[in-house]
């Protein structure tokens, strides 16, 4: 997109997407909440984990949280998926197990938001130490070997995982957000 898509403006309120993020999850009452940041990004207020690997992709943030965060699980949000809901971030905890929980449609996974144990963390680092990064084949692995719960993307939710990935998703969001 060209610029940092944590900042910028969403919805009637025009507040910046990682603080509409936040405020869903807030919503749900956690016990801790963890900001994934690339170095120089500053969120106010917030605990971050900075990930020293800027670019690499979501694997080695996701083995950072996992190894930072107090609980035995976390729920990453993407910031670029406002569409994303608190009612449906509340219905993927009460789907999950203790094997956390990631949502498909067929063969492709939706990477986040989903429940991901602390149970991951050995396969999560031996698969960034075989300079693995695909988080497709990673969620695939953790499945098969039973680490990670999988389960069809519940009916209607799909529209709810639209990211904005380009300035066309952005203009037709923005339209759509104000109305």
């Amino acid at each position: 997109m060209g610029r940092d898509k944590a900042n910028i403006p969403w919805g009637p309120d025009r507040l910046p997407l990682w603080q509409i993020q936040l405020e869903k999850l807030a919503a749900l009452d956690p016990a801790e909440v963890l900001i994934s940041a690339r170095p120089g990004q500053q969120f106010e207020g917030q605990t971050l984990v900075v990930d020293e690997q800027p670019g690499a992709g979501p694997l080695p943030a996701l083995a950072l949280c996992l190894s930072a965060a107090a609980n035995d699980h976390v729920l990453p949000l993407a910031v670029d998926m406002p569409a994303m809901s608190s009612t449906f971030l509340e219905q993927l905890l009460r789907d999950s197990t203790e094997r956390g929980l990631v949502y498909r449609t067929g063969k492709f996974f939706e990477p986040f938001p989903a429940l991901y144990p602390r149970a991951l963390l050995p396969l999560l680092r031996e698969t960034l130490t075989a300079g693995q990064d695909s988080m497709q084949q990673f969620i695939a692995r953790a499945a098969t070997a039973g680490v990670l719960a999988t389960a069809e993307l519940p009916p209607g939710a799909a529209p709810l995982f639209k990211s904005l990935n380009t300035p066309e998703d952005l203009d037709s969001g923005e339209k759509n957000s104000d109305n």
